[in-house]
């Protein structure tokens, strides 16, 4: 897919907003519609801080997801992730649901369905106010759908309001005070929406002309980033502030997050793939992050974290504020095109398209998959679409009506007694259902076997006691596998190597078998064969050795490991190796493998050849040789010195010198060279002094003693 074009990065950049106080979310529509859809995203968006109220306002927790397939909208905890109830709704694919304290809304193309949260019931349906998908807005003092392209605000609550701000608008913030700013994309404009009024009360700032901007919050207070220029401007009721440059590369393109990350504004440049980290304050010390190949989608904060989605992986990654990444999971793959949303409770959630699986991110930047296909609203909820006969009325534009007053009116003679109405009953007890999906399903392969691990699964009102594992190769063949439900882990064995096969773990409770989640496929391989033909060659201290290659048995050769007793392993690449450092007539093993590596990734120890050599010790010694003197020496018992050396360092020169107990002896020695083993023999230095001892040494060319020989009486043959 090319890449992104500069009008299409800039509706990139400002589809992601997200503060602690509040949230929001969103699909991609036009233009990036089109560059973005082939790979699966829609970006969504939270933005605002909103201080709680005196008026029993709450932050609504949690997350709502609307399942297509199930027809039904699912609240998950976002603490456990866990489905904890649903309300069955009919809506259409890119159905969301938005949440108030006391209300939740599921909101279609054409429709808002309102329902009680505390009930599961719906009350009203609602045509559209307009023809486009919202933006919606969470927040602890209110929530809103935001119709850009139209110009339209709506206030959901007990008396819905739509508010009309004229032209397009960006994507609005909410500041701590529950003030909504935004930005007239046509104008440049920069007006805002107090929590409590019915139309744009003043339009203070505004941009340059021609200049491009975002709008985002710092600790709560609006602040926009003029895209054009580079530079940072507070945002408030006598305009734009004293404004800071950035510092870091920004364009149309730049996606700017809605909110800090505990101080730390972050930025993506999709252009050059970084993303930063800046301290509004000190703006000139930003971190940066390198991303790599891809196309990415955010940035989205919560807290300190900042969550990225890789659009071209379709994978989920968190980073602290300081740029430690965390941790990143794949989006679970479906029809449709999944949301990013951060929640009022400080988590970002990050649903699928087909809305069967929700990822959580922690408050530390851990990401967990909570599936969402158990918990079936409770029994004979009313269907939004029977009730009604007649089309859905509009939105109100206006407030509604105050009832007039009257006169009080003379009391009544008393009537008959009347016979109250029994209290309505609450909702029927949700029953049991199979199992959610089990989490985290991961497979590993060995030689002939494959390790399959899991999470535990939701059990949805029923004890899970067993999870199912089957298993499917690359040639139809299949098994399966029972274990406790308990358990979090098997190995299956007897699998044949070289073969493909995907593992899939499905959790059973007394209603039967939930959905099963598949893991990766794995291929089990055998490690490479022993090599053949080890044969070791020593000399002195060092040893050669040579081998043959063996059968790899479908790995790729990385390298083979030679190792050698009391010296430390090395690697090489050939055939071949020379061992150095080894002790004099020590026994020595000496052992290659090969290692490979498996077509998944995997690194093999292969089969060892081991081979034994003693190495000979260094050995010195003298005895009796030739009996050829010169004529100058008495002949009786006059002789040569037969002197040995063995085991020395190879190919190497020594001098060596005769010694005698008589004090009078002197003779300068003979220079020698060892062969290829380390050994010499030779006769010289003839002795005729009957009756004291002799002895040699060795030395090397600096006068360095090296080795000295046995002691032997002269004349006691």
């Amino acid at each position: 897919m090319a890449d992104l074009s500069a009008s299409e990065q800039l509706d990139a950049g400002r589809r992601l907003v997200a503060t602690s106080g509040a949230r929001r979310r969103r699909r991609l529509v036009s233009p990036l519609i089109a560059a973005v859809a082939s790979l699966g995203l829609v970006a969504a968006a939270v933005s605002g801080v909103v201080a709680p109220t005196s008026g029993a306002r709450f932050a609504p927790t949690g997350h709502w997801v609307y399942n297509v397939a199930k027809q039904t909208a699912f609240h998950v905890d976002g603490a456990t992730g866990q489905v904890d109830a649903g309300i069955d709704v009919q809506s259409e694919p890119g159905t969301q649901v938005v949440q108030t304290d006391t209300d939740g809304y599921v909101v279609g193309h054409s429709k808002v369905v309102q329902f009680g949260k505390s009930n599961l019931r719906v009350s009203s349906t609602t045509a559209a106010p307009a023809a486009e998908e919202p933006l919606a807005i969470e927040a602890t003092g209110g929530s809103y759908l935001i119709y850009r392209s139209s110009g339209k605000i709506v206030r959901l609550g007990a008396s819905a309001q739509v508010v009309t701000v004229g032209d397009a608008i960006g994507d609005p913030v909410i500041g701590r005070d529950g003030t909504m700013w935004m930005l007239h994309t046509g104008s440049g404009l920069l007006c805002e929406l107090p929590k409590t009024a019915v139309s744009t009360t003043t339009c203070p700032g505004h941009l340059p002309a021609g200049h491009g901007g975002a709008l985002t919050t710092v600790a709560g207070s609006p602040r926009v980033l003029d895209t054009t220029a580079g530079t940072l401007y507070p945002l408030g009721a006598h305009g734009l502030g004293t404004g800071r440059p950035l510092g870091v590369p920004t364009s149309a393109a730049t996606r700017l997050s809605p909110a800090d990350a505990n101080g730390r504004l972050p930025l993506l440049d999709p252009t050059g793939r970084t993303l930063y980290l800046v301290d509004p304050d000190r703006p000139a010390q930003p971190i940066q992050v390198p991303l790599g190949a891809g196309r990415y989608a955010g940035p989205l904060s919560s807290g300190p974290l900042v969550a990225m989605v890789d659009v071209t992986s379709g994978t989920l990654v968190t980073y602290d504020n300081q740029g430690h990444r965390k941790d990143a999971k794949p989006i679970p793959a479906s029809d449709g095109m999944p949301t990013m949303t951060s929640g009022a409770d400080g988590r970002v959630y990050v649903q699928n398209g087909a809305g069967t699986h929700l990822l959580v991110v922690g408050k530390d930047g851990t990401i967990s998959d909570a599936p969402v296909i158990g918990t079936p609203a409770p029994t004979g909820s009313p269907q939004p679409s029977s009730p009604p006969q007649t089309p859905a009325p509009p939105l109100s534009s206006t407030p509604p009506p105050v009832p007039p007053r009257t006169s009080p009116q003379p009391p009544t003679e008393p009537g008959p007694p009347t016979i109250q109405a029994p209290p309505p009953q609450g909702p029927p007890a949700v029953p049991a259902t199979v199992p959610g999906a089990p989490p985290g399903v991961s497979a590993a392969a060995g030689s002939g076997s494959a390790t399959v691990r899991w999470s535990a699964a939701v059990a949805n009102r029923a004890t899970i006691s067993a999870y199912v594992v089957t298993w499917r190769n690359s040639s139809g063949a299949t098994g399966s596998q029972v274990v406790a439900g308990s358990a979090r882990t098997t190995t299956v064995s007897g699998l044949g190597n070289g073969v493909a096969y995907t593992f899939s773990v499905a959790a059973r409770n007394r209603v039967g078998d939930g959905p099963a989640a598949a893991a990766a496929a794995v291929t089990p391989l055998a490690a490479a064969a022993a090599p053949g033909g080890l044969s070791v060659t020593t000399a002195g201290t060092t040893a050669t050795l040579s081998w043959s290659r063996p059968a790899l048995n479908g790995g790729s050769l990385v390298r083979y490991q030679v190792s050698a007793t009391g010296v430390a392993s090395r690697s090489v690449t050939t055939e071949n190796a020379t061992v150095s450092g080894l002790a004099k007539g020590s026994s020595v093993t000496f052992t290659v493998r090969a290692i490979t590596q498996a077509p998944d990734g995997r690194t093999l120890t292969g089969a060892a050849a081991s081979r034994t050599k003693v190495l000979p010790s260094q050995t010195l010694t003298v005895s009796r040789g030739t009996h050829d003197c010169s004529s100058q020496y008495p002949q009786q018992d006059c002789y040569r010195m037969h002197v040995v050396l063995q085991g020395f360092s190879p190919n190497t020169h020594y001098e060596i010198k005769p010694h005698s107990d008589d004090a009078s002896y002197r003779n300068p020695g003979s220079g020698q060279d060892t062969d290829s083993n380390g050994y010499q023999e030779f006769d010289a230095f003839e002795y005729y002094g009957t009756g004291h001892y002799v002895w040699v040494t060795a030395e090397t060319p600096d006068g360095t003693v090296v080795a000295t020989s046995n002691r032997i009486l002269w004349g006691d043959w």
